[in-house]
C-alpha cells in the first residue's frame, strides 16, 4: 500500500569488513522493534574516520555487505552515503531520507559507545528529531544500568526517543578481523562464509595497517 508507514532500521558503518556481530545486532533490533526492514548503509566518507588507514575500496565493502545479507529478505543494502560526494553526516542523511520518504519511521542503530558519545555528534538535536536512536547493550555488561540511564537522559534532553535493546554477548570487531588477516590467523567464523572466501580471494587487509 502506498500510504503504509514503514518501520525502517538503519545500521551504518564502514563495514570494513562486515561481520556476524553486525548481522546479529540488526536481527535483534528487527525482532525487538518489529521493524519492516533493516538498511545496511556503508559509510562513504565518514568525518570521524578521515585518517583511518586500512579501509578497502567502496566496491569491496559494498560487495561484502551484499554477500552477507543476500539470504535475508528483511535486510537491504543502502548505498546513499557511498554515492554521495563529500563528507557524510548522520543528520544530513536522515533529513534526506525524511524528504524522500516522509511517512517512513526510522530507527538508527548504534552501539553503546556511540550512545555515550552522541552529544559530540554534529547536530544531535536534528538526529533525535528525525529518528529513534537504538543502542545495543550486551547481557552481563557491567555498565548496563548506565546505558539505560544515558538513554533516558538523552531522551529528555533532546525530546527524542532513545531505546536500549539487549543483544547476544558476542565480542567481534572489524579491527580484530583485519589484524587476524594480517597475522594469518583464522577468522572464518567471525564473518559469513561468503565474506571469508571473498577476503581471501581478493587479498584484502593482508598488507594494510590500522
Amino acid at each position: 500500500m502506498a500510504d503504509q508507514i514503514r518501520r525502517i532500521g538503519i545500521l551504518g558503518g564502514t563495514f570494513n569488513p562486515i561481520h556476524l556481530g553486525h548481522l546479529i545486532f540488526a536481527q535483534s533490533a528487527a525482532e525487538a522493534l518489529k521493524l519492516d526492514s533493516i538498511w545496511f548503509m556503508p559509510a562513504g566518507n565518514p568525518p570521524h574516520k578521515q585518517h583511518l588507514k586500512g579501509i578497502v575500496s567502496n566496491e569491496h565493502r559494498l560487495e561484502m555487505v551484499r554477500l552477507s545479507i543476500a539470504s535475508n529478505p528483511d535486510f537491504e543494502l543502502n548505498t546513499y552515503e557511498v554515492e554521495k560526494n563529500g563528507l557524510s553526516y548522520t543528520h544530513e542523511t536522515l533529513a534526506a531520507f525524511k524528504e524522500m520518504h516522509p511517512r517512513d519511521d526510522y530507527y538508527f542503530l548504534i552501539g553503546q559507545d556511540s550512545l555515550r558519545d552522541f552529544e559530540t555528534w554534529r547536530h544531535p538535536e536534528i538526529i533525535a528529531s528525525q529518528a529513534h536512536l537504538v543502542a545495543a547493550v550486551r547481557p552481563g555488561a557491567g555498565d548496563k544500568a548506565d546505558i539505560y540511564e544515558t538513554a533516558e537522559r538523552l531522551s529528555a534532553k533532546y525530546n527524542g526517543d532513545f531505546i536500549v535493546i539487549e543483544t547476544p554477548a558476542i565480542e567481534i570487531s572489524s579491527s580484530d578481523i583485519r589484524k587476524k588477516v594480517r597475522e594469518m590467523s583464522s577468522f572464518r567464523y567471525l564473518v559469513r562464509d561468503e565474506v571469508f572466501d571473498y577476503i581471501l580471494k581478493n587479498h584484502l587487509y593482508a598488507d594494510t595497517e590500522d
